[in-house]
């Protein structure tokens, strides 16, 4: 009967596929040419890569415009070995040692951003950003329930998510912009009857699932002068939440089971975003303030809530967390007229609070970001095209974990994680990218 309730909960996960991930731009940058610098907007205004940071940005160009890019992400976060896996709150036997998975592997991306201008002159423009894993639409993974879990660097930006926003010039100087991203949320349903071994007949189920849209607003407002430029904008927080009922018997001996699965696999916080830029003829800079709310966030664990015999799950795991603030700075310089140098650095830090020493297994850590490029300018039938490639180095601060006397249930013995292990670890980027201006 275990196996099939564990059965039963794997399924309704992956009838969870259509979940919203947290962006991949707001670990990584929108495009090389964004990532180069610090993960904030450019000083090109005819590129729509800069509509992620703020959309008002775009309503200063009057072409056709486009952007593509091709992104790889490698994790090489600490090793985790020899520690507590397995006592009396997860396995019935003795206390049990073992190692703990952080080989997150590599990640594939890609990214499209278009600016579409309106017909009609000063009518603004229609500005869309696109992000997408190569290979599949979505990548789901809620990490292990109990072991210790890099929990913003498992599968938090690996899905497609989609931005769009009408940018509009007020005066040549002012511009405003309005939009949406999407979200879904995940509804399902499933009964069943279990047939164990022995019985004459086999199992039978039925499910469905509803995965509803949910929409979350983008603003932004931007000022420039001849050689500054500054802009505000917003980002509502977007939950994307996985219920599910499960419920049935078994055959014989008839054992009734009812119960609600419940996630929150990925969650986009507020973000509120103050840039300022000074473009100059070999040497530009651009500076960013980042401001993200984590009160609502939750860990992507599953959630198990009892209605018949199964029980519910023991979520030992109460997580506090805080907002960031996020400072980014970035430069480019024109070495000649085609070819240009971008450097900059951000630092991110974690919105978990404590020590990790108590129940639970979420970690992360502070983390600083160097991030370089380069880009080269020419032409494509008389269109400017520009060829950008990007890297960037996460460095998570390195923090030891010691866990505190007992069980998480306030039995003696050891919590899972003891002794205790380290975190840290580096995480890399690489970009290269198009952009096309008609």
């Amino acid at each position: 009967m275990k196996l099939f309730y564990t059965i039963m909960v794997v399924m309704l996960l992956a009838m969870s596929g259509q979940n919203s991930y947290a962006s991949f731009p707001e670990f990584f940058g929108a495009s090389p040419s964004t990532s180069a610098v610090g993960s904030q907007a450019n000083t090109d205004f005819s590129d729509p890569a800069n509509a992620y940071y703020a959309g008002a940005l775009s309503a200063f160009s009057d072409k056709l415009s486009l952007n593509a890019s091709y992104d790889y992400v490698n994790h090489d976060l600490y090793p985790i070995t020899n520690i507590v896996v397995k006592n009396s709150t997860n396995y019935s036997g003795a206390t049990q040692n073992g190692n703990v998975n952080t080989e997150y592997g590599e990640f594939r991306h890609t990214s499209l951003h278009v600016i579409l201008p309106v017909r009609y002159p000063g009518a603004g423009n229609i500005v869309f950003n696109l992000f997408a894993p190569m290979g599949s639409f979505i990548e789901t993974n809620t990490g292990h329930p109990t072991l210790p879990e890099y929990v913003f660097y498992h599968a938090r930006y690996k899905r497609t998510e989609a931005f769009l926003q009408y940018a509009h010039p007020l005066t040549p100087n002012l511009a405003f912009s309005l939009g949406t991203f999407v979200g879904f949320q995940v509804r399902a349903d499933m009964s069943a009857q279990a047939s164990i071994t022995g019985t004459p007949y086999g199992s039978s189920a039925s499910a469905k699932a509803k995965v509803a849209p949910s929409l979350a607003a983008l603003a932004s407002i931007a000022y420039k002068l001849e050689n500054w430029a500054t802009y505000f904008a917003f980002k509502q927080e977007m939950k994307s939440n996985l219920d599910a009922n499960m419920m049935g018997d078994t055959s014989d001996p008839p054992i009734p089971f009812d119960i609600e699965v419940a996630s929150l696999p990925y969650y986009d916080p507020t973000i509120f975003r103050l840039g300022l830029q000074r473009k100059g003829d070999r040497l530009s800079f651009m500076g960013l303030l980042e401001y993200q709310m984590w009160e609502h966030y939750q860990t992507p664990l599953v959630r198990i809530t009892q209605r018949a015999s199964v029980k519910s799950s023991d979520n030992y795991e109460h997580v506090q967390t805080k907002n960031i603030l996020l400072p980014k700075v970035g430069f480019q310089w024109n070495i000649v007229d085609a070819l240009s140098v971008m450097g900059g650095v951000a630092y991110r830090p974690t919105p978990l609070k404590g020590d990790f020493s108590g129940s639970g297994n979420s970690i992360d850590s502070n983390t600083t970001i160097f991030t370089t490029g380069l880009k080269w300018n020419t032409a494509f039938s008389n269109f400017p095209m520009e060829i950008a490639g990007s890297f960037q180095w996460h460095q998570l601060e390195e923090r030891t974990v010691v866990k505190t006397a007992n069980q998480e249930n306030g039995a003696g013995g050891s919590k899972i994680g003891a002794p205790g292990y380290k975190i840290g670890g580096n995480v890399y980027m690489a970009s290269l990218g198009l952009k096309i201006v008609f």
